[in-house]
């Protein structure tokens, strides 16, 4: 209680003591800046943000952050009231040789043909409210992740035969849909650059399966759902530019 009695002490001493040398002074900084922030800036119809925040490793990798997000904003403002569409679509592809059919090696990296195909494709919806420079949004993003994947690996030992090698193929699959309430907030340096951050909470529902055979010849599976409530305090910051 002392303590919390010391803390509001200081604290109300702060603060007379800033009215007190606030007096008199000039408050042009104050005006210019707010001046500055009340100043309309131009709308335009398309908008494209690259999420800064992958600079700085946000969230992980159950997020599934956008890298980009383009924006279609209304035309006309109406008591300071727009909406805008926006949309991403980042296909990711990749795969490796390691060896060809016949080459040896130590065990276990006999690998050709391994592919994995991972699109996340975004759409939603945002309603925005504007002050001069500085803009209030919320809104609903629907998203979707797709992860197939496929290894293949030679000379492996048999699961049923001792001593005995083939072909063992594992195929991976796991899928997310998403539905998020979005809350963000932008200031617009010119008419083309702004700077936004926004908040997500992501409702989101999985499905994993694994499958592996040998030689053609059925081994394993296992399949499962989930469902997840996550909240995101800084899910995307946008550096977006205006055409």
């Amino acid at each position: 209680m002392k303590r919390t009695c010391y803390l509001l002490g200081m604290a109300l001493f702060g603060l007379v003591w800033t009215i007190g040398l606030a007096r008199g002074q000039p408050l042009d900084g104050i005006a210019r800046a707010k001046e500055y922030v009340d100043q309309d800036v131009k709308r335009h119809r398309w908008e494209l943000n690259v999420n800064a925040g992958n600079l700085f490793r946000l969230g992980h990798s159950g997020t599934h952050q956008y890298f980009y997000l383009i924006k279609w904003n209304s035309e006309h403002v109406e008591n300071n009231r727009g909406h805008a569409w926006r949309f991403s679509l980042s296909p990711q592809l990749g795969n490796h040789d390691t060896m060809v059919p016949g080459d040896t090696s130590p065990q276990g990296s006999r690998v050709l043909n391994d592919y994995n195909f991972k699109p996340l494709f975004v759409i939603g919806h945002e309603w925005q409210r504007i002050y001069g420079r500085t803009m209030l949004f919320g809104g609903i993003d629907f998203a979707g992740v797709l992860n197939w994947s496929k290894g293949t690996a030679y000379d492996v030992p048999s699961p049923w035969e001792v001593g005995a090698s083939g072909t063992s193929v594992i195929h991976y699959r796991r899928n997310i849909i998403r539905l998020a309430s979005f809350l963000g907030a932008k200031i617009y340096l010119n008419h083309r650059i702004s700077l936004s951050a926004e908040s997500h909470i992501q409702f989101s529902r999985g499905i994993e399966s694994y499958r592996s055979s040998f030689d053609d010849k059925f081994v394993a599976r296992s399949k499962f759902t989930w469902k997840l409530m996550e909240p995101v305090p800084c899910y995307f910051i946008g550096l977006s530019y205006n055409i």
